[in-house]
């Protein structure tokens, strides 16, 4: 934005308002750190391409393109944003100019080999992560609806969700919040940095109200290239976090554009900037308690899968080979979400996360069940408890209960009512006397702690 020719102080308001605007739902998890880094990446890429154009450099080119291959490679999002990004070199000519079009082709060039990549895993019929999106055949008995009908329906979500429902997230996130003390602090950082930013000559200037206009405007548009190919994706419209991870770029330069063009017949630049920093303190404090909320959360549901998996180990250390594990219970979709443990429904985790535990004494497979009737998807149609008699045999049944509490099941059979003839002993599944798996101690250690 500097390069752009806002003032430090604007500048400086839109980074932090951009870095704790509320519409990432997953911006505190490990888990989607390489994909959050990539909007980093993209920035930096930008600010680093805005440089090269005024003086060109071969590190400087290096940066450019190593930024934007990580940004491409971590996922598609960006993909719509990284084709606009050209268009700031021809808006500031405003005609056409061979040294333009040149400097537009260095920066497609990673963007090209990304998509060069695609097309040759394409032709060559191998697959890739989410290729049957592209190779799908459409389904002719349900009809797919046209571009712009997708197109104003994820419009029709984003932007109230940009604009209005995250903002009331972040104000319910403010009786929530019990880590007020850092959430003081750094507010106080950015009091004082703004503080020292207004009083730079360059931040006394008043934008143009027609300067602010056409910035609300690019943002607001940023907005929509913001949300890029995700939009026409089935896929990713039911994972939202994806598709907001772009949005606070556009978002921040609209909402600071806002702001300056209701306080632009303040005359005073003193008394002005005083107006535009409290507003964005007011806006931020929200924020910053959102994001502390979110992480009290997932700290929360992080130690809770703990405790599960430990509890687990501690009742059955070492498993004999063969052996499976299903864990079931009967709290439904909406409970294990309002948990956090609704990730083991959806994902492989709890068999990735004992194969980690267990090391080489891990379970065959392991899975998490809501029912009985989805158990055992991963390993093919049957599941263990509609299977033949030999997969149930050879599968220890834990059972979660509402409390967190894991408990074996002696005689799943019995338990669940099935139908089953030959006779099974849990205890022939696993040794109760051998020591608990070390990782348990180590990277379960919250669970020990609680």
């Amino acid at each position: 934005l500097r390069q752009l020719g806002a003032s430090p102080l604007y500048a400086f308001l839109t980074a932090i308002l951009f870095m704790f605007y509320p519409v990432n739902d997953n911006l505190m998890t490990l888990r989607r750190l390489p994909k959050n880094f990539s909007v980093l990446t993209l920035l930096l890429s930008t600010a680093l391409f805005l440089d090269y154009c005024e003086r060109p450099n071969r590190l400087t080119l290096l940066g450019i393109w190593l930024g934007l291959l990580y940004c491409v490679n971590s996922n598609e999002t960006g993909y719509a944003l990284l084709l606009l990004v050209p268009l700031l070199l021809w808006l500031s000519d405003r005609r056409f100019s061979w040294r333009a079009l040149n400097l537009s082709l260095i920066w497609y060039i990673a963007p090209a080999f990304k998509l060069a990549s695609i097309v040759l895993l394409l032709a060559t019929g191998r697959d890739f992560y989410q290729s049957d999106i592209l190779t799908a055949a459409p389904d002719p008995q349900s009809p797919s609806p046209t571009i712009l009908d997708t197109f104003f329906e994820a419009l029709g979500i984003v932007y109230p969700q940009t604009f209005y429902h995250g903002w009331q997230e972040a104000l319910a996130a403010l009786e929530l919040n019990g880590w007020w003390l850092p959430t003081i602090g750094l507010l106080a950082v950015v009091v004082g940095v703004a503080w020292h930013l207004s009083g730079k000559q360059n931040c006394q200037r008043r934008p143009r109200a027609r300067q602010l206009g056409i910035a609300l405007l690019s943002g607001l548009l940023l907005i929509i290239a913001a949300v890029g190919v995700l939009m026409w994706v089935p896929l990713y419209r039911a994972d939202p976090w994806r598709m907001y991870l772009f949005v606070p770029i556009g978002a921040a330069i609209a909402l600071l554009s806002a702001i300056l063009l209701i306080v632009q017949p303040i005359r005073d630049s003193r008394r002005r900037n005083i107006v535009v920093c409290g507003a964005c303190l007011l806006l931020l404090l929200p924020a910053v308690s959102r994001l502390f909320v979110q992480h009290s959360a997932f700290v929360e549901s992080a130690e809770r899968k703990a405790r599960i998996l430990h509890q687990t180990l501690e009742i059955a250390p070492r498993l004999e080979p063969n052996t499976q594990v299903a864990l079931i219970t009967a709290l439904d979709h909406i409970e294990l979400r309002a948990r956090g443990i609704g990730e083991l429904l959806r994902h492989d985790m709890l068999n990735s996360a004992l194969k980690v535990l267990y090391q080489d004494g891990a379970p065959e497979v392991a899975y998490f069940c809501a029912s009985t009737n989805q158990c055992g998807e991963f390993s093919g149609e049957d599941t263990i408890f509609s299977a033949a008699d030999e997969l149930l045999g050879r599968t220890l049944v834990f059972e979660l209960h509402d409390d967190d509490r894991v408990k074996l099941i002696e005689d799943p059979a019995a338990y669940l009512g099935l139908d089953y003839e030959a006779t099974y002993d849990a205890s022939a599944l696993y040794q109760v006397d051998a020591p608990l798996p070390s990782r348990a101690r180590t990277m379960l250690a919250s669970a020990l702690r609680a």
